[in-house]
C-alpha cells in the first residue's frame, strides 16, 4: 500500500474508533442528572471509570497504528531504495564490462598496428631523406611526404579510438592559453564545416593546465554533435567564458532536440539515437568523466524542436594556472 493510502487507512481508523465515544455520549446519557438511556436494551451506561479506561484503550490503539504505519512505510521506503541501489550498480556494472570489453579491443588493434605503422614510418623517412639527397623530382618527394603525413594521421586516429574506448592514455598536463585551444579544435573539421562554427570567447587570455589532447578531443566531440544534429548550413553557436569558479563551453545547436526520456539517457554509455555506424554513445559520457575529473559537470538544455544546449565546466582552482 502506498504511504498516502495507509496513513488515510489509519486515521481513518482512528476517527471511527473515537465516534463510538461521541455515539456512546449522544446516546447512552449526556450530562449529569439526564435520564440514561443505552444503546442496547438491558445494558447500563458505563461508569466513568470504564470511560476513562476504554479512553486510555484508544489513545493506546492511536499511538501504536501511527508508530506501526510510520515504520511500515520507512521500511518499504528503505527497501525500495535497496532494490533501486542494487539495480544501479548492475548496470553500472553491465556498463563497466562493456567499457573494458571495448578498451580492451581498441587497445589491442593500436597495438598490432603500432608495429607496421611505425616500420612504414621508418621507411618513409629513409625514403624521403634519400630523394632529397639525389636531388629527386619534387613529385617523389612529395609522394614520400604524404606517405609519411598519412602514417601520422593513422598514429592520431588509433589514439582517439583509444581514447574514445574509454582506455587511460596517461596523457601529460600541458600548460596552454584558450585562445591557443580553439583554433586547433576548429582545424580538426573540414573546411566548408568551420564556416557553420560561430565562436565567441570571453576567456581567451586564460592560461590553464590540463591534457591538452584530451580536452580538444571531448570539446571537438560536443561541436560535432551539434553539427550533426542541425541540418546543413545552420550554424552552431560555441561559447567560452568564466566566472569565480569554473571555465565552461557551451555549444548550442538548433536541431531537432530531445524529449525528456531520450535527454534522462544522453549521457549514457553506449546510448545513441544516431543510424548504426555513426556512433558508439559515448561521447557525452567520456566528456562527463573529464568534466568531473577536474571538478566540474556537464549539463544539457534541450527540448523537442528547440535544439540542444550542453554545457560543459571545468573547477578553475583545478585547470587554472597563474
Amino acid at each position: 500500500m502506498r504511504p498516502g493510502w495507509a496513513w488515510g487507512l489509519t486515521g481513518f481508523t482512528v476517527l471511527c474508533y473515537a465516534g463510538l465515544f461521541f455515539l456512546q455520549d449522544h446516546l447512552g446519557g449526556g450530562a449529569a442528572g439526564a435520564s440514561h438511556h443505552t444503546i442496547l436494551p438491558g445494558v447500563e451506561p458505563a461508569s466513568d471509570g470504564v470511560n476513562l479506561h476504554l479512553q486510555g484503550m484508544w489513545l493506546a490503539f492511536s499511538i501504536t497504528a501511527f508508530f506501526v504505519v510510520f515504520l511500515f512505510n520507512k521500511i518499504q521506503k528503505d527497501l525500495e531504495d535497496y532494490q533501486q541501489t542494487v539495480a544501479d550498480l548492475e548496470r553500472e556494472k553491465n556498463r563497466n564490462e562493456k567499457l573494458a570489453a571495448l578498451a580492451t579491443l581498441a587497445a589491442g588493434a593500436a597495438h598490432e598496428f603500432s608495429t607496421p605503422m611505425a616500420t612504414i614510418a621508418v621507411a618513409a623517412g629513409e625514403m624521403l631523406n634519400t630523394l632529397r639527397l639525389n636531388a629527386s623530382g619534387q613529385e617523389l618527394i612529395s609522394d614520400a611526404e604524404l606517405i609519411r603525413g598519412q602514417v601520422d594521421r593513422c598514429r592520431d586516429i588509433l589514439y582517439r579510438m583509444t581514447a574514445d574506448a574509454g582506455e587511460h592514455l596517461a596523457e601529460p598536463l600541458r600548460t596552454f592559453t584558450i585562445a591557443e585551444l580553439m583554433p586547433e579544435i576548429v582545424s580538426l573539421f573540414p573546411e566548408k564545416t568551420r564556416e557553420r562554427i560561430h565562436f565567441a570567447c570571453k576567456a581567451g587570455e586564460l592560461t590553464v593546465s590540463m591534457p591538452f589532447r584530451t580536452v580538444k578531443r571531448v570539446i571537438r566531440c560536443l561541436i560535432k554533435n551539434g553539427l550533426e544534429s542541425s541540418e546543413a548550413e545552420i550554424p552552431v553557436q560555441v561559447r567560452c567564458g568564466r566566472d569565480k569558479h569554473f571555465l565552461y563551453f557551451e555549444i548550442e545547436d538548433h536541431g531537432e532536440g530531445m524529449d525528456e526520456e531520450v535527454l534522462s539517457r544522453a549521457v549514457e554509455p553506449f546510448f545513441t539515437t544516431k543510424e548504426p555506424g555513426k556512433g558508439l554513445g559515448l561521447g557525452l559520457y567520456l566528456a562527463e568523466s573529464a568534466a568531473k575529473r577536474f571538478g566540474g559537470s556537464l549539463q544539457l538544455f534541450s527540448g523537442p524542436g528547440k535544439g540542444t544546449k550542453t554545457v560543459i565546466s571545468f573547477a578553475l582552482d583545478q585547470i587554472h594556472k597563474k
